[in-house]
């Protein structure tokens, strides 16, 4: 028999924002659009992917804020780099 997993509330979905009178005087229709509010207040199999897609997000732009302002050092640090391999001698290290 199917029905909703344990711990969630049965289709349909009664919000106690919206009366039971306010459904029956919209009609119908107004109770097939509780039920369809219903059906996606209590969905949640795409949760977590958001969740997940939100955190990349956050962490991106604040990465990316952070190359911004330190620009100018990291690319100070690159050319030093540079610098000190300029000079390495080119045959290899011998101890």
């Amino acid at each position: 028999m199917l029905g909703p997993p344990e711990g969630r509330v049965p289709y349909p979905y009664r919000n106690p924002l919206i009366s039971s009178t306010d459904a029956a005087r919209d009609g119908p229709k107004g109770a097939a659009m509780l039920t369809l509010f219903g059906k996606f207040w209590n969905e949640d199999a795409g949760q977590g992917l958001t969740e997940y897609a939100l955190i990349l997000a956050l962490v991106s732009i604040g990465l990316i804020a952070i190359l911004v302002i330190f620009r100018d050092a990291i690319g100070g640090i690159f050319a030093r780099i540079a610098q000190v391999l300029q000079g390495a001698p080119s045959e290899g290290y011998s101890p």
